[in-house]
């Protein structure tokens, strides 16, 4: 009697052991097959183990074609190679494959471009190079929602380049973009704090004719600098504020912060002839209802100390 219960008890704690693991494999197929289904609970910092594809300031992507690079390297196209140099000895830290027309600057494919948001680009003349390029803002209140929302100033039009404030599950992070190889790269993610003011930067370190290498950095978080090599130089100045949704309908109220607008402030530029004193700043998007009717103010088109406002509310 008393070997027949233990047998049973037994054979009762091998069935609770084998339901136990049912159960946790439902789980864990549940969580991974909805793992890119939305864009709350998806995390950027995370497409180094990322499956499929991810939400980035450059659109969803997949995840296979966001790369990661520590501050300590120059990034670039060397010899038709996309390569890590050591920013002080210049020897190959990681070589990452030849890219295919290498003097072109290739873009990856999108599966999905982000929401419909506020975008302000000024040209420079084909005959200038930019020397630097500057931008402050102020991190604003969190939104009450996670979903993604990229804040930035950057280059274009060859050279493609953005220090980028991003809102993400909860937090604001800094961290600098780019294009290159066919490829989108990022350096570190930075914390950052709502009244932080922050400096995009993106400066001219060396050039020649078929070679720009820039340093894209925030002002004061030298662990997120990046310094990069491009075959062409960039002929456009942003500034930008993407949202993950947009279309007909957008919930300011929940998607943005709460603040009124974002001030976009003491935008500098200065180009290898110095004779640039105005941006003629061309406003595009503009599609998102606020209740005041504003969306991009540009407030003052100095090449100097000028400003443009996206209005939240």
């Amino acid at each position: 009697m008393k070997q027949s219960f233990i047998r049973t008890l037994q054979n009762r704690l091998l069935l609770d052991k084998k339901i136990g693991w049912i159960l946790l494999n439902i789980i864990i197929v549940t969580v991974s097959c909805s793992k890119n289904n939305g864009y709350p609970g998806e995390s950027i910092k995370n497409e180094n183990t990322a499956q499929g594809t991810i939400v980035t300031p450059f659109g969803r992507m997949d995840a296979s074609k966001v790369m990661t690079h520590p501050s300590t390297v120059n990034v670039g196209i060397f010899g038709g190679r996309l390569q890590e140099r050591d920013i002080v000895s210049g020897k190959v830290v990681k070589d990452l494959g030849v890219i295919k027309n290498a003097s072109t600057i290739s873009r990856p494919v999108r599966t999905e471009q982000l929401g419909t948001g506020y975008t302000c680009y000024a040209e420079i003349p084909l005959t200038d190079t930019i020397k630097s390029f500057k931008t402050k803002w102020v991190v604003p209140n969190s939104p009450k929602t996670s979903n993604f929302t990229f804040y930035w100033n950057g280059m274009d039009g060859g050279a493609f380049a953005q220090p980028v404030l991003q809102w993400e599950n909860g937090s604001w992070t800094i961290a600098n973009w780019y294009l290159l190889g066919g490829s989108y790269h990022h350096g570190t993610f930075v914390d950052v704090n709502p009244g932080d003011t922050v400096q995009g930067i993106m400066d001219l370190l060396s050039h020649t004719d078929t070679s720009y290498t820039y340093k894209i950095y925030f002002k004061g978080h030298p662990e997120a600098d990046q310094i990069v090599t491009y075959p062409k130089r960039s002929t456009l100045v942003y500034e930008v504020l993407e949202p993950t949704y947009g279309g007909p309908v957008f919930d300011t109220s929940s998607y943005l912060p709460p603040d009124p607008l974002i001030k976009m402030y003491n935008i500098n530029l200065t180009t290898a002839k110095n004779n640039i004193s105005t941006l003629n700043w061309i406003i595009g998007g503009n599609k998102l209802k606020t209740a005041s009717g504003k969306n991009s103010v540009v407030v003052s088109n100095s090449a100097t100390n000028g400003e443009i406002d996206f209005y939240f509310r």
